[in-house]
């Protein structure tokens, strides 16, 4: 998949975004370093029982058959440079699901913004089933409901 990939334009730096899970739900980044000695293609991820390391591309796409998106670094070699020594700078940080996944991960790399739209995403998903919760509790009391 990645010769594909890098057929198509993929560079260092850049980010590929996979699915993490069969329904779509949840996502996976990972940022392309490039090749190693040996011609392996190598990627930087964050990965919640290792933290930040390298990997093969086989072991990056293991159990994936698509790619959800690839992210392009702007700017030229010398930015790319950059990204991948900022990605090579994390190599064993711990994964935080919340303050530093895959995605905080990627961003930091490609803009030096760790940020991560599925965390905002669940946050204001989750705080809005909370209020509606909380809402029909207060409209259906158990005390306004009579059953004869």
């Amino acid at each position: 998949m990645t010769s594909k990939l890098v057929q198509e334009g993929l560079m260092a730096g850049d980010s590929v975004v996979i699915p993490k899970s069969n329904v779509g739900l949840i996502e996976h980044y990972g940022v392309y370093i490039g090749t190693d000695k040996m011609r392996n293609h190598i990627f930087a991820e964050n990965n919640v029982n290792t933290g930040v390391r390298l990997v093969t591309d086989k072991t990056f796409f293991k159990n994936c058959n698509s790619v959800l998106a690839v992210k392009k670094l702007t700017g030229g070699n010398v930015e790319r440079g950059k990204a991948v020594q900022r990605a090579l700078s994390l190599l064993g940080k711990p994964y935080e699901l919340v303050n530093f996944n895959c995605e905080h991960y990627s961003n930091y790399v490609q803009n030096e913004r760790p940020n991560s739209q599925q965390v905002t995403k669940w946050f204001w998903t989750l705080l809005t089933l909370i209020i509606l919760a909380i809402s029909f509790r207060q409209y259906f009391k158990p005390s306004t409901l009579k059953f004869s």
